[in-house]
């Protein structure tokens, strides 16, 4: 009789254990198979505090399930699950137990065969940093040895942190080595380009001074210190001894980034208007943390899951409080709206695993995270770019504006001198002919003077009628001469007569002609108090005072109106020009009256006040001025009495 072969003993005992294995629900595994995902192969039961063999008999009496509800709120204390599996080998192995389960408060795993149990992994939170219980971002048992027609149960003992969702491979050396060189470029890859873009945040703040731009790389930085943290590298370099600020640090930097994502969509909220939006986001900024407050006397998992749901408020927020400035619609604006949407619309999508552990994350918990912080910053760099361009659009449309107004403005100022240098001359023409008028009378008087001495001497020659009459056309001769020497610029006495009077409102009524489409155009109102003062100062430099001022006014006002008028004021007539600009102190009032001196913000050469200043000083007469910055400015010259 023939004796079977060594080797076909070898398979028949291997066939009946995978057959036996089959029967009891253990995962064959061959050499072939580098890495096995054992969550969907294991049964669940809870068991606080339990002891690892008293789990192994309930497992041994069927008291473990595949579909196990979870308690993710558990008094004052993390949520706890056991799960066990069964691994056959069908030839020899050499295998790692891999948990990629971030922020997972405690895990115990245990490993029967045929005797007492092996431990093979043992990791808490509570205690100290070991390098040899971490691979990469995750964490390993000791090494599985299982030869050929092996058998062990696994049994497992998960605490959970914050995120109750288990990850839990059977993988090889060789895989396992690949798979810590890979995640390694990838975080490598990952963290440079978050630095590198918080960097370009830090650089828009340094050019344009933006809070914006700031709050972004607020929200950026402490949004990777946080991801530094699920990796584990802030525990591996920076407190290895100290796991004790592991809960407190982790949910600081997690309300963080709730509480900068809330200020910055309330400054945007605020920069649209939109007051009541701001003022609830600024409040859900305090509401992280109130909420840190709470994280630190509350169990991890209602904080986490409360914590979650102020972010995906913050996102929608940031998202809807996107701020750009005012203008006409483009598509950098229809860019960055569609953009902050799309951006939203993503990170729902990605949150929805973290708040509810029931759907599946698409590219792993920790991978989820990584791209929703990839989406967000890439979705930030976009909208603040959008707005730089639209920034860059609104000044475009605003120096086309202001070379419009100074051109409009050029066209006016040569009207005024031309206006003035006819005015003049009129003037001059008419003091011209005047003169000539009264020294014509003046001529005229002396052969009148002769007339009456020969009347005088024909008294008696001349019948009293010739007389009367010819007496009463010499009196209105020499009223006719008296009256055109004394408008020519002489008086009886030889001196020049007093200035002529006229009305202030023929000045309010030019400038309002000249100026009014020019203030309209900018929004303002350009308003004329009507006056019946009058006064005897000279018309052409008094206009181009109050030209000067009123042109001013509506220069570097960009709200409201500009007022222009005549008060009784401090026992005098004062002529007013009012405005709602910026306003400046005294000490700017006395720089600026200096030629060349101006604002920051003037397009202009700074001599404007200046020319003012020198024409009132010509006149007699003292421009000044009260003005409260930020709130306005008025002018006052005062009027002589006439």
């Amino acid at each position: 009789m023939m004796r079977p072969s060594p080797k076909f003993t070898t398979g028949l005992i291997a066939l009946v254990l995978s057959f036996w294995a089959t029967l009891a629900g253990a995962i064959e595994i061959t050499d072939r198979e580098a890495v096995v995902d054992l969550v969907p192969h294991m049964v669940f039961a809870h068991g606080t505090a339990a002891e690892p063999d008293t789990m192994r008999e309930g497992y041994r009496a069927g008291q473990f399930a595949r579909d196990v509800p979870l308690n993710r709120f558990e008094g004052d204390h993390a949520a706890e699950l056991w799960g066990a599996v069964e691994v056959a080998a069908v030839t020899d192995l050499s295998r790692r137990v891999l948990v990629g389960v971030p922020m997972i408060s405690e895990v115990d795993i245990y490993a029967y065969e045929t005797g007492p149990a092996d431990h093979i992994l043992s990791y808490s939170i509570f205690r100290p940093f070991r390098a040899d219980q971490h691979a990469g971002t995750r964490l390993q048992s000791h090494i599985l040895d299982l030869p050929a027609g092996a058998t062990q149960l696994l049994l497992v003992h998960f605490k959970f942190g914050p995120v109750q969702r288990l990850n839990l491979t059977l993988e090889s050396e060789l895989y396992l080595n690949q798979r810590i060189v890979m995640d390694t470029a990838y975080g490598a890859a990952f963290y440079a380009f978050s630095l590198a873009a918080i960097c370009v945040f830090l650089a828009f703040f340094a050019a344009l001074r933006d809070s914006m731009s700031l709050l972004y790389a607020l929200l950026f930085l402490t949004g990777l210190a946080f991801l530094a943290y699920m990796d584990g590298l802030l525990f591996r370099f920076l407190y290895p001894d100290t796991p004790r600020i592991q809960s407190a640090l982790g949910f600081l930097l997690f309300l963080a980034i709730s509480g900068f994502g809330y200020a910055l969509a309330g400054i945007g909220f605020r920069h649209s208007a939109a007051f009541t939006a701001a003022r609830l986001c600024w409040g859900l900024a305090g509401a992280s943390v109130a909420l840190y407050v709470f994280s630190l006397l509350a169990p991890g998992p209602i904080a986490a899951f409360l914590g979650n749901l102020l972010l995906i408020g913050m996102c929608v927020a940031v998202a809807f409080g996107t701020r750009l400035p005012p203008g006409k619609t483009t598509l950098s604006r229809r860019l960055a709206r569609g953009l902050s949407l799309a951006v939203m619309g993503g990170v729902l999508v990605l949150l929805a695993p973290l708040l509810l552990p029931a759907i599946p994350a698409p590219f792993g918990l920790l991978g989820s995270t990584k791209l929703l912080y990839l989406v967000l910053i890439l979705g930030g760099l976009t909208n603040l770019t959008a707005q730089i361009l639209a920034v860059r659009q609104a000044q475009d449309e605003a120096q086309q504006a202001e070379m419009a107004a100074l051109k409009r403005e050029a066209e006016l100022n040569r009207e005024l001198a031309g206006s003035e240098q006819n005015y003049a001359r009129a003037q001059a023409l008419a003091a011209q002919r005047q003169r000539t008028l009264a020294t014509a009378a003046h001529d005229i008087r002396q052969p009148v003077q002769s007339l009456r001495l020969r009347l005088d001497s024909l008294t008696g020659s001349v019948t009293q009628d010739t007389e009367r009459r010819l007496r009463e056309a010499l009196d209105y001769i020499d009223s006719l001469t008296s009256n055109y020497m004394e408008d020519g610029g002489f008086d009886d006495e030889g001196d020049p007569p007093a200035e002529e009077t006229y009305d202030v409102s023929m000045i309010f009524a030019s400038v309002q002609r000249m100026f009014a489409p020019e203030a309209a155009k900018k929004g303002l109102d350009l308003r004329i108090v009507d006056t019946s003062h009058r006064t005897n100062l000279p018309a052409a430099p008094l206009m181009r005072i109050v030209c000067n001022l009123v042109v001013n006014a509506i220069k570097h006002s960009q709200r409201g109106g500009v007022v222009l008028g005549v008060r009784r004021r401090a026992g005098g007539v004062w002529l007013c020009v009012a405005d709602t600009g910026p306003g400046f102190t005294p000490e700017e009032f006395e720089q600026y009256k200096t030629h060349g001196a101006k604002t920051d913000a003037s397009d202009g050469h700074g001599f404007g006040l200046a020319l003012c200043a020198q024409l009132a000083e010509e006149l007699g007469l003292t421009l000044s001025a009260d003005s409260v910055p930020g709130r306005g400015t008025c002018f006052y010259l005062r009027l002589p009495t006439v």
